[in-house]
């Protein structure tokens, strides 16, 4: 998912790209139709934006936003990642609802849906998004943090 944006430079999957219909020379990288998926955050304060020659801290913010990052599953990351920085430090106890009550939340398939649906121009007409197949395909390792209550 974090090398999803790639995609959207020329010659990257040109092959894939060319079956589908799609120029494999053209940079999708601005194209807005395409970078609700292939970024984080798209059109919400704070989220992937096109950013203009020139502009060193629009460049930064669209690094950090390319491709699906954490907060792209999981929520909002800034306040859940402080808290559990200071669960960590201070291996203190904690409940999920903790992280929850800033925007956390465990991904499951409406994390995938919005992208991963029908509408995908890649998609064969009819398409369904096997949840479960893809969850154990492609998930990163879940760690349980060893302070949690619940």
């Amino acid at each position: 998912m974090a090398q999803t944006f790639d995609v959207l430079k020329p010659g990257v999957r040109s092959e894939e790209k060319t079956k589908l219909k799609f120029d494999p020379n053209k940079d999708y990288t601005k194209d807005t139709t395409c970078l609700a998926c292939h970024t984080s955050g798209f059109g919400i304060p704070g989220g992937y934006i096109v950013p203009a020659d020139g502009d060193a801290e629009a460049k930064e913010q669209a690094a950090d936003n390319a491709g699906v990052t954490c907060e792209g599953c999981h929520g909002p990351g800034s306040k859940s990642v402080e808290i559990q920085e200071d669960i960590k430090e201070n291996k203190r106890p904690y409940k999920f609802a903790e992280l929850r009550a800033v925007g956390f939340h465990r991904a499951g398939m409406r994390s995938c849906t919005p992208c991963h649906n029908a509408s995908d121009p890649g998609k064969e007409p009819g398409y369904h998004f096997a949840y479960e197949e893809k969850r154990e395909e492609g998930q990163h390792e879940n760690i349980e943090l060893k302070y949690r209550q619940d």
